[in-house]
């Protein structure tokens, strides 16, 4: 029988005004399946904000608490559209998407379906459904663990009872169908940036302890072929005209002669595309590869200028090779960006400055600034709160140091902002590192 399915990414930045881009990658995935199966299903991203601000660190700290504060005021507008959507597309299986930061917004969204709609099946998925999964039982019918695209059917069309399901890991990611992006809430209302996202794989074989990709993956990548990939592209582009992609894989480099194979078969459809990549496999011939094919910029990882936090984080790079690799970008002509992270367990003023220190030694066109937060099951997760809506890479309650006063170390946030701003790399992005 034929369901009404709604699929939900609760809201977040919105809360702030603050203006995200992109779309909720996993959920599409989920909504193409069912369409397959024939259900009718929208998916609603209510963290969408087409007319927010994109606002940069500085400002977005200053706003944080206006989310928290969302969070308690059940006449806020989000929530009142949020009920209206419900009432006005009456699923009969609602299925929610929980990272950390948004637990108790999605908690909030199972509410309010009740209320909406008494009989509507819940179905909580997504990283924190999966590594906490005892704090979704309460408030979900069922909860899937890891991948959902093989439970999702069984699920709505009442095959298994009530409870926890752990998918199993996709081998094959050619099976599925492409992200449903006309399934998008108001999708006219995107432009073609906001619809530009894309993943050729999942998973990442790094081993970073601030981040629980590991625990998610087993760091295992699984990798869409060559040609579905690029098939997946040219659907985008003939779908909604977007010619500009940015490839959100953790590590879109990181296989060579997957790479290699790509760069040669999407160079002359006129695609340009970012993506994300690993100091470690930098090569002058890697970069040339990707220029050529239409890579018009790649973001990397460094987090820290001190080798004792780079260590401690289990980064895998020095700052020699961060300084080598800046010195190839800058050879190659190449347009790069990078990411930095402040606030680890144990570190100290003097790491930060060092931090500092190579941060001005870069020559990236952009560096993007983040909190250290202790995401659940990361290495570094040394605090046992479960406030989580208070801690995400740009809030003003972060400061898991142990060595710095909470004025001392937003002195120090304040001033690696500077750092960035004087250096003209800053840009108005977040890295939401881990979940």
């Amino acid at each position: 029988m034929r369901k009404k399915v709604l699929l939900i990414q609760p809201p977040f930045e919105r809360l702030m005004n603050y203006s995200r881009f992109y779309f909720p990658l996993g959920l599409l995935s989920l909504a193409a399946v069912l369409e397959k199966h024939h259900h009718e299903v929208l998916v609603y991203d209510a963290d969408y904000n087409s007319f927010g601000i994109s606002y940069g660190h500085k400002e977005r700290m200053e706003r944080y608490n206006n989310f928290i504060n969302a969070l308690e005021d059940s006449d806020h507008l989000i929530w009142h559209e949020i009920k209206s959507v419900i009432n006005q597309f009456k699923p009969q299986v609602l299925g929610i998407t929980v990272n950390t930061v948004t637990l108790k917004s999605a908690r909030l969204i199972a509410q309010l379906a009740r209320q909406c709609q008494p009989d509507v099946k819940i179905v909580m998925g997504g990283v924190h459904a999966t590594l906490k999964t005892d704090e979704c039982v309460p408030f979900a019918d069922y909860v899937v663990q890891n991948e959902g695209e093989e439970l999702i059917v069984p699920i709505v069309e009442g095959q298994l009872e009530k409870g926890v399901y752990q998918g199993d890991r996709l081998t094959d990611l050619d099976q599925l169908p492409f992200p449903a992006l006309h399934l998008l809430y108001n999708v006219d209302k995107y432009d073609k940036r906001d619809l530009s996202l894309l993943m050729s794989s999942r998973g990442c074989p790094g081993h970073c302890h601030f981040c629980n990709s590991p625990q998610l993956w087993n760091r295992k990548v699984v990798r869409k072929s060559v040609d579905y990939f690029i098939k997946e592209i040219e659907h985008v582009n003939k779908q909604f005209g977007v010619t500009d992609f940015f490839i959100s894989d953790d590590s879109f480099t990181i296989n060579k002669r997957w790479l290699r194979e790509f760069c040669q078969k999407i160079a002359g459809h006129g695609f340009t595309w970012r993506c994300l990549g690993r100091i470690k496999r930098l090569t002058g011939e890697m970069l040339d590869q990707i220029i050529s094919a239409g890579c018009r910029n790649i973001k990397v990882g460094i987090e820290s200028g001190s080798p004792k936090i780079l260590r401690k984080i289990n980064k895998e790079i020095t700052r020699e090779e961060v300084l080598a690799a800046n010195e190839l970008f800058r050879q190659k002509n190449m347009d790069w960006s990078s990411f930095f992270m402040i606030g680890f367990p144990g570190e100290t003023e003097e790491d930060i400055y060092m931090t500092q220190d190579l941060i001005k030694k870069l020559s990236a066109k952009s560096i993007t600034l983040s909190i250290f937060t202790p995401f659940p099951e990361t290495k570094l997760n040394y605090s046992r709160h479960n406030q989580y809506e208070y801690y995400a890479p740009h809030s003003p309650h972060n400061n898991f140091t142990d060595t710095m006063s909470d004025k001392t170390f937003s002195d120090m946030v304040s001033q690696t902002l500077s750092v960035i701003e004087n250096n003209s790399y800053y840009e108005h992005e977040m890295a939401v590192k881990g979940s």
